[in-house]
């Protein structure tokens, strides 16, 4: 039995295989001028692809199978074997770690800046011999 994959891990999972990190550059690899549509389905404002932007999809990568793109079932591609599908609790654990460590990150910079303005501000108090 196959495990349904969810929309934002299908767009996270074509994000991968287009070889870019943003939504715009997903736009970019399939030829959408708005990154848009993929925010909206994200956030919930779209329930799914249209069919402008399935058809994009499914020229941009024809390998692709109509099933997994639109409804979340099975492989990702026709010839994924069950063990090579992505589709289980596997994707589930590196999706979260992919935004653990991106959220880590985006912390880690703002720790970063917060460090150099403390260090630049005047030090109130302190009194030198």
């Amino acid at each position: 039995m196959d495990t349904m994959v969810t929309l934002t891990d299908r767009i996270s999972l074509l994000k991968m295989r287009a070889g870019v990190t943003t939504l715009k550059g997903l736009a970019d690899a399939v030829g959408l001028k708005n990154p848009q549509v993929f925010s909206d389905i994200l956030s919930g404002k779209t329930s799914g692809f249209s069919g402008k932007v399935a058809g994009k999809i499914f020229l941009a990568f024809p390998e692709i199978r109509r099933e997994w793109l639109l409804e979340g079932e099975g492989p990702m591609t026709a010839d994924e074997s069950p063990e090579r599908n992505l589709s289980g609790d596997f994707l589930k654990i590196f999706l979260n770690m992919s935004e653990t460590l991106n959220r880590l990150s985006r912390e880690n910079e703002e720790l970063k800046k917060k460090v150099a303005e403390s260090e630049s501000a005047p030090k109130k108090g302190v009194v030198g011999l």
